[in-house]
């Protein structure tokens, strides 16, 4: 499946979940939102990665850091047909252990 369709459906499957989402509609609208995140990682604030399975790109999880309040706080989601077959519970343990 091109990474264009990929990338679009997962566009509307957190419609809902996501303010910058909205604003959204093709790969090349991602773009400040693909620099915001390489910010946040340059300036360890966090980070956002792609999940992928079998190949494909099916969600993204990332972490973003309160070095004030020493926290750090999860998001993540994932594409309908990829629900129920623990990737992100997967996708949680491995990014825990790295922190």
């Amino acid at each position: 499946m091109p990474k264009n369709i990929v990338l679009i459906s997962i566009i509307r499957f957190v419609y809902n979940l996501l303010l910058w989402v909205d604003k959204r509609k093709t790969a090349e609208d991602m773009m400040p939102v693909f620099r915001y995140w390489l910010e946040n990682l340059a300036n360890n604030q966090g980070f956002d990665v792609g999940i992928r399975h079998n190949g494909e790109l099916v969600g993204m999880i990332g972490v973003q850091f309160d070095w004030g309040n020493r926290t750090e706080s999860i998001g993540y989601f994932i594409s309908k047909n990829s629900e129920g077959k623990g990737i992100i519970t997967i996708s949680l343990k491995s990014l825990i252990r790295s922190l």
